[in-house]
């Protein structure tokens, strides 16, 4: 600028350049979608799944769906993908202690298993961490530095952001 300061330039993310794929494991069903990097949801499938498949099964349904969701975006779009469960996680060797929903898949170490056959970046979590995170990016939340998340479901869960961080731990 004619002044000497540096000239101001409002930047921004195209939304629309890279997607990311989101894996939700429930006790009754499994749901896989592709969206923008604003979370908005592009296209999602759901597949019923009971306590009688086991882990094979189903694993092997939700690698079919993402295969799915890869053949009509495709993989060269896709920066990672998400995966959310509820149970207790041990975060430092991405392995499930206890799923809750999808009894089958306890002790399984979930994320490598997906890295390994996408080759893709893997975020593992519980579905209230990643409820809670929706609600500080994208909802309610936005603003505050401290929230309490609470769930009652099939169970209780309980997220906390203290200070703009979220608390990490075991159930």
């Amino acid at each position: 600028s004619k002044s000497g300061k540096p000239s101001k330039k409002l930047l921004y993310i195209n939304k629309d350049l890279y997607n990311i794929i989101g894996v939700d494991l429930r006790s009754d069903s499994i749901i896989v979608l592709i969206s923008n990097l604003e979370g908005e949801v592009i296209k999602s499938l759901r597949k019923d799944i009971s306590s009688k498949d086991n882990k094979e099964s189903i694993l092997t349904e939700l690698f079919d769906m993402v295969d799915t969701i890869l053949n009509d975006y495709g993989k060269e779009k896709v920066i990672g993908i998400g995966v959310s469960l509820a149970g207790a996680l041990d975060k430092e060797r991405n392995y499930i202690l206890l799923s809750s929903a999808v009894q089958h898949i306890s002790n399984t170490a979930i994320k490598p298993i997906v890295e390994e056959n996408y080759n893709l970046s893997v975020f593992v979590d519980t579905s209230n961490n990643l409820q809670l995170l929706a609600e500080k990016w994208f909802g309610h939340a936005k603003k505050s530095e401290d929230v309490v998340y609470v769930e009652l479901g099939s169970g209780i869960a309980v997220s906390i952001i203290s200070n703009g961080n979220i608390i990490k731990g075991y159930s």
